[in-house]
């Protein structure tokens, strides 16, 4: 067994033969491949790992998780970031704070927890509970076949968002009871493909409850939501969503993770390098850029993300340029409001790219991101060459303060 420790440094290990112990205070966790169970806590900083052959247990007060392949059970919790996994071939129990939650593959029974976050299965095998406080809930349920070719939940599932969407795909062999629940809205609120010909019952307060039996019932798969919607389709009807999101993720993961990361799970990944995007206004010019020594981690993250990570506070200093974005008229006039979080990297030559919305409904996303493209900073050097930055922008539309200006 490996043990290692500190009172708030960056710990980083290649691969491990047998077990691993590993804490920090603060800093980070980067680990290769670990044969055996690897127990990997920090008191704020990401754990980032190529795999875990043994039981994981992985804990971080406010940092990101990441991991390729875990070989049994895991168990993850971090108070307010990220998680993500490619395969999982044992049980997972998940919990974020506030962040989202994407997995590509559990074999096992999942219990995944977000406080606001989105989440994203794309393949679950086994029985599922997912949580999430308002964030949406995209999951593509699809059990192995049993040795006498029925497809059926391992146990109940159940899956409840506070106000996020919950969609669900489905395969047309799957033998289940579906009971599916809007607290408020009318039936328009469930939308299901015909095929699966849902009964629907609804209150006079709007409470709307619709159910079916889908190739005489099975274990039953529980869908509720307080004030989002409930979208049920068939897996064959969204192939290439599915494919693309799995890509998405995978290179996500060889990103933060290692380039040469190889999931047997995951789909061919199609590189295409990003055709260039004109200036959309006039900006003031980048100034020279700013010498960053870099820490060991600093160049392990540039390896293995392409850039480095800052803390959001830090690099909202580095911005130059940095227009609002406006009120989005129809968000407005529907009254939506709420937070907006984008994945951003300050590039090179100084442009600011959006990499991915993290948070946010849609109207008020294509708002900020817009607003971000135009957005201008001074780049960094590090050990003398230009890199990418990385971090996080967030937004806040409120209408009340809106209506104050």
């Amino acid at each position: 067994m490996a043990r290692l420790e500190t009172q708030g440094g960056h710990i980083q290990v290649g691969d491990v033969a047998g077990d691993l112990v590993a804490f920090t205070a603060g800093g980070h966790i980067v680990t290769g491949k670990v044969a055996g169970a690897g127990s990997l806590k920090t008191g704020g900083g990401h754990i980032r790992s190529v795999g875990i052959g043994g039981r994981a247990e992985l804990v971080t007060e406010g940092g990101n998780i990441s991991v390729g392949r875990a070989g049994a059970f895991v168990a993850v919790k971090t108070g307010g970031g990220q998680i993500d996994f490619g395969e999982v071939h044992g049980s997972v129990q998940a919990q974020t704070g506030g962040g989202g939650i994407r997995i590509l593959y559990v074999a096992g029974p999942m219990e995944v927890e977000s406080n606001g976050g989105s989440i994203c299965l794309t393949r679950v095998a086994g029985a599922v509970k997912a949580a999430t406080g308002g964030g949406t809930i995209t999951a593509w349920i699809n059990p192995d076949v049993s040795t006498n070719g029925d497809v059926r939940l391992a146990g109940p599932s159940q899956l409840t968002s506070g106000v996020g969407d919950i969609v669900v795909f489905l395969p047309r062999n799957l033998a289940t009871s579906i009971d599916a629940i809007v607290e408020n809205g009318g039936e328009r609120r469930i939308e299901a493909d015909p095929a699966l010909a849902l009964q629907f019952q609804k209150s006079a307060e709007g409470y709307v409850h619709a159910w079916t039996s889908l190739n005489g019932g099975g274990m039953p798969l529980k869908l509720r939501t307080t004030g989002g919607k409930i979208k049920l389709q068939f897996m064959d009807s969204e192939q290439a969503l599915r494919d693309s999101m799995v890509r998405e993720q995978a290179e996500r993961l060889r990103r933060e993770i290692s380039p040469d990361l190889s999931l047997p799970f995951i789909l061919p990944v199609a590189r295409v390098a990003p055709a260039p995007q004109a200036d959309p206004m006039p900006a003031p010019e980048a100034s020279a850029p700013a010498a960053w020594s870099g820490s060991w981690i600093d160049i392990i993250e540039l390896k293995l993300l392409g850039g480095i990570r800052e803390d959001a506070d830090l690099f909202q200093k580095r911005i130059t340029y940095a227009p609002r974005p406006g009120y989005p008229e129809a968000a407005r006039r529907a009254g939506v409001e709420g937070i907006v979080r984008l994945q951003v990297a300050l590039t090179k030559d100084g442009r600011v790219e959006v990499q991915k919305i993290l948070e946010g409904e849609p109207a008020l996303a294509d708002a900020a991101v817009a607003s971000v493209k135009q957005w201008r900073g001074n780049p960094v050097a590090l050990n003398g060459r230009k890199v990418d930055v990385i971090s996080t922008v967030t937004f806040n539309f409120q209408l009340v303060e809106r209506a104050r200006n």
